[in-house]
């Protein structure tokens, strides 16, 4: 469930995320961010995933997953361009 007035929830494994490590960034858009020890944990709770590495970066909206990557500077990028 997103949180008020955001537009995105986050989950992270094999790297924290922290709003402050997003606001770096100018990204504000996030809430709220999960992060998980380990993928295989992430792979149980969402089979459909099918997380092969760490670090994964997987960013929903309302309407479900709306990016899966590996890469840290992926995430911050979409992220960076979703402003309306």
């Amino acid at each position: 469930m997103l949180s008020e007035g955001h537009k995105y929830s986050l989950q992270a494994v094999g790297k924290e995320i922290t709003f402050e490590l997003l606001e770096e960034s100018n990204i504000t858009n996030v809430g709220p961010i999960i992060n998980e020890v380990s993928y295989k944990t992430l792979n149980e709770q969402y089979p459909k995933l099918e997380l092969k590495k760490e670090p994964a970066f997987i960013v929903f909206d309302e309407n479900g997953l709306v990016l899966k990557t590996y890469d840290y500077e992926e995430m911050i990028d979409f992220l960076q361009n979703q402003d309306e």
